[in-house]
């Protein structure tokens, strides 16, 4: 799979909610949730979306128009996904706080999450592989 281009805002969806990686998924929310400030594409609620809306030019007569998609997120290289993590650690690390851990401890914290994307819903147990859909673990 090759990366996505850069002028195009992915992001992979991970999830453990439940699942063995629980606590770890928690610690890095906590640690990169700052960085969340250096990502464009990033919208912190829905009234942050709707001023960034009315900050658009939309011509007279033009209107806005919501579309529901059969894929709203597609698959994203994991690789590059922690490579894009650690590149926004390493260009703010002065902005952040990295709470002790170095950037090779965080990538290796980042890439076991990844490896072990399994959740807990409706008490059933659920396993995410890359190249498949979600399915019950």
């Amino acid at each position: 799979m090759t990366l996505p281009r850069t002028e195009i805002k992915t992001r992979p969806i991970i999830s453990s909610c439940g699942g063995p990686a629980d606590g770890l998924s928690w610690l890095l929310v906590r640690l990169l949730s700052p960085l969340l400030r250096y990502v464009g594409a990033h919208i912190v609620n829905v009234e942050e979306f709707i001023s960034a809306l009315h900050q658009c030019p939309v011509p007279t007569g033009a209107f806005y128009a919501s579309f529901d998609v059969v894929s709203s997120y597609t698959n994203v290289n994991n690789a590059g996904a922690v490579q894009a993590v650690l590149s926004l650690i390493e260009d703010n690390k002065d902005d952040i706080t990295m709470m002790g851990f170095s950037r090779g401890e965080v990538k290796d914290l980042i890439e076991a999450t990844l490896e072990c994307n399994i959740f807990c819903f409706d008490n059933k147990f659920y396993s995410r592989n890359e190249a498949l859909p979600w399915v019950i673990a």
